[in-house]
């Protein structure tokens, strides 16, 4: 009875946070993290997450790939002044291939759009437990697109999608995976020669995850229901002359909405299932970018994006926090021939957040410093190649 009881404890703790607005990232693909802005932009094979309809728009056939190194650096202190650290490397790639006939198009991309890890040891800060939490969800989507006329397009895509998660925290190590899927539907419209108009809506899943967990002296089978949001982006671009483009954007992730998450945990009669209440808010992100074509081989591109925090404070814990936060990133493309070779930098940062807990294994200062570093290549067919 006492170990039931400490599982249900401890759970409700876990659950209750593991899955809100932390774990969106910032973007899938270099050319669109380093402008932050790129829904009424996307004029690469990334548009295949970023505006599937602006696919109807890109020439010929083109193929798109790269990755983004991320360390996250997360500091929390704990309120009796114990500070810890998590530094927990990860690198994500994305590939993107589209090709245009007519007035149809079509691409696939394979990307990460929710991703987060975080990795705390054994110390004061901690209570002497070890905290280690990640989840990562990969897409592969097939995606449409018809331009009604020379201005005007809708995008269509089926998002399949893999989720992998792993936490062990609080005397609990529990491992699941599983598949889902979503729509995605988009619209391009270029409103004059200078101005584009971009919006797209991603909508709603659940995942049904299962696997093993473990509180050290019983291990059984752990299963998941995972929602995600439904997700609504717009954005504009203006070319404010031949070489300078500026553009915002607006995201808003409906987590309210997200309502519960449902565990299963070793088909224990008194925990199976668990129901947790999420109290998650929606959330907004405010995004803003600008690219500056030098000469047909040379661009930089800037973005600022401010993303809100959708966890209540109450419900933050140390291995999966949540966090207002600021994205500053740049990056520099260069054209050889056929090939356009991006790099790039972001930075997000937060304030401290506090978590009001009722545990004080949870309570405290939480912080976050991001650097992730970028690059990608593209590969356009249709080009000549210039010997």
């Amino acid at each position: 009875m006492k170990y039931q009881i400490a599982v249900g404890l401890t759970g409700l703790i876990i659950a209750t946070s593991s899955f809100a607005g932390g774990t969106s990232t910032t973007g899938t693909s270099t050319s669109g993290q380093t402008m932050q802005a790129f829904t009424a932009v996307a004029d690469d094979p990334s548009a295949v997450y970023y505006n599937p309809a602006a696919l109807a728009f890109l020439k010929g056939t083109q193929i798109y790939g790269g990755a983004s190194i991320n360390i996250p650096i997360q500091t929390y202190r704990s309120t009796s002044a114990n500070t810890t650290r998590s530094v927990a490397p990860s690198v994500g790639p994305n590939l993107y291939y589209t090709s245009h006939a007519n007035k149809l198009a079509y691409g696939v991309g394979v990307y990460s759009p929710f991703a987060r890890k975080t990795k705390y040891d054994s110390n004061a800060a901690t209570g002497n437990m070890a905290m280690n939490a990640h989840i990562v969800r990969v897409d592969l989507t097939p995606t449409v697109a018809y331009a009604l006329t020379k201005n005007i397009a809708f995008g269509f895509g089926l998002v399949g999608s893999y989720t992998d998660t792993h936490q062990d925290m609080f005397g609990l190590d529990e491992q699941a995976n599983g598949f889902g899927w979503s729509v995605q539907a988009a619209t391009m419209v270029k409103l004059t020669d200078k101005v584009n108009f971009g919006a797209v809506y991603r909508s709603r899943q659940s995942d049904k995850l299962s696997g093993t967990g473990s509180n050290g002296q019983t291990t059984g089978h752990y299963k998941l229901h995972m929602r995600y949001p439904d997700i609504v982006n717009l954005g504009l671009a203006w070319h404010a002359s031949s070489k300078l483009l500026v553009s915002i954007g607006f995201d808003r992730e409906y987590w309210k909405d997200v309502g519960k998450l449902i565990t299963r945990r070793y088909n224990n009669p008194i925990l199976d299932p668990q129901i947790t209440t999420l109290a998650s808010h929606n959330s907004n992100n405010y995004r803003v970018g600008a690219r500056y074509t030098f000469d047909p081989k040379n661009q930089i591109r800037f973005g600022y994006g401010y993303y809100e925090r959708a966890t209540p404070f109450r419900n933050i814990v140390a291995a999966q926090p949540d966090y207002n936060f600021n994205a500053l990133a740049f990056g520099y493309s260069h054209t050889w021939n056929q090939f356009r070779f991006d790099v790039g930098y972001e930075a997000n940062i937060s304030g401290d957040t506090v978590s009001h807990s009722a545990s004080p294994l949870t309570a405290g200062k939480y912080k976050l410093t991001a650097h992730m570093i970028q690059f990608a290549i593209k590969y356009d067919f249709a080009k000549q190649w210039i010997k």
